[in-house]
Order: structure tokens, then C-alpha cells, then sequence
């Protein structure tokens, strides 16, 4: 009761705290264990929720946000195989980033982009999904070196943005002037 209250009042670093707790207690309560996972994922405590979501994942394969979680580890691990498996599509939108990333990391930028392109196009995600889309687009095609590509992807978050976010508007000045068009970065 005390962790399902402190959940309902947004305290997740308490929630967490106490679902681990009884999670530890009970490590076959699959219920318990996702709850705690939540929760310190929500808290910030991202390696404990990975722990938990690994241990979740042996009990009961396929929770969408252990997977994301694992498929996220994976991806910082720089095993971008296993985060592909983890993340089967259709995706949900994060996923699918993290798979657009993978398949960068596999040396398939033309897939990573192809992918980031139909999310960035769906109306499923919506305009906040589409220029996150389109921004990761532009990082994956300036880590390509393809800053050409990386420009056109953040002027068009930024237009979807009237005039862009700082990151967004930070990239593409970075972008322009690696091609040489200081004063199109400074007129950012």
C-alpha cells in the first residue's frame, strides 16, 4: 500500500524504493517487479530499472518498456544486433529511434535514415514526433559526415518548430559551418 501511495502522489524515487523492496522480497511477482522497474526508470535510477528489467525479462519476455529499456543499454553497450532484437517493428516511437540508431551503428545510415523518414512522415507521432524524428535525422546525417543532409533534416524540425529549439538550432549552425556557411550558422 505505501508504494502504490507514494507512486499515486508522484514520489517514484519512494515508490521505487519501496516496490524493490517488496520486489526483492517476492522475486517471482512479476507484477511487482515491473512496478519497481517503472519507477526507477521514472526516478532516474536507470541502471536499477535495467537490473530489474533484465530479471523481468527472464520471468516474462516482452514488456514493452523493458524491452526499450534493454534495447537503450544495448545501444550504449555499442551491440546494436541485440538492440534490433529486443526492438522488433513496428516499433513504438522510441523504439524506433533507438532502432534508427542501431542500424547506424551497423554502418546502415541509408536504413537509419529511410526509417527516421516514414516516422518523421507518419501521422502516428504526431508534430512533436515528427520534428524529433527529423532532428535525429539530422544527428545521424552529420555523424555520417553528410552535413548537406543534416542541415535540410534540422531547417525542417525548425520550420515545424517556428524557428527550432536550441539543439536543434545548435546542430544545424554546427552543421553550416562545417560547410563553410559561417554566416547562415551566425544567422541562426
Amino acid at each position: 500500500l505505501a508504494a502504490r501511495n507514494a507512486e499515486s502522489r508522484g514520489d517514484v524515487a519512494m515508490a521505487a524504493r519501496l516496490y524493490s523492496r517488496i520486489s526483492s522480497r517476492d522475486p517471482e511477482n512479476v507484477v511487482m517487479m515491473e512496478r519497481a522497474m517503472i519507477n526507477q526508470i521514472a526516478a532516474g535510477n536507470v541502471p536499477a530499472g535495467i537490473a530489474l528489467a533484465r530479471r523481468h525479462a527472464a520471468l516474462a519476455p516482452g514488456h514493452p518498456l523493458g524491452d526499450l529499456a534493454l534495447g537503450a543499454d544495448a545501444l550504449l553497450k555499442e551491440k546494436p544486433g541485440e538492440v534490433l532484437s529486443l526492438l522488433p517493428e513496428p516499433a513504438p516511437f522510441v523504439a524506433a529511434v533507438i532502432r534508427a540508431w542501431a542500424r547506424y551503428d551497423m554502418r546502415d545510415t541509408v536504413g537509419a535514415l529511410a526509417s527516421l523518414e516514414a516516422l518523421a512522415a507518419s501521422d502516428e507521432s504526431g508534430a512533436p514526433g515528427r520534428v524529433f524524428a527529423l532532428y535525429h535525422a539530422g544527428l545521424i546525417s552529420a555523424a555520417a559526415g553528410d552535413d548537406e543532409s543534416a542541415v535540410d533534416s534540422f531547417e525542417a524540425a525548425a520550420r515545424m518548430t517556428d524557428g527550432g529549439t536550441v539543439r536543434i538550432v545548435h546542430h544545424c549552425a554546427r552543421a553550416l559551418a562545417r560547410l563553410g556557411r559561417n554566416d547562415d550558422a551566425v544567422a541562426l
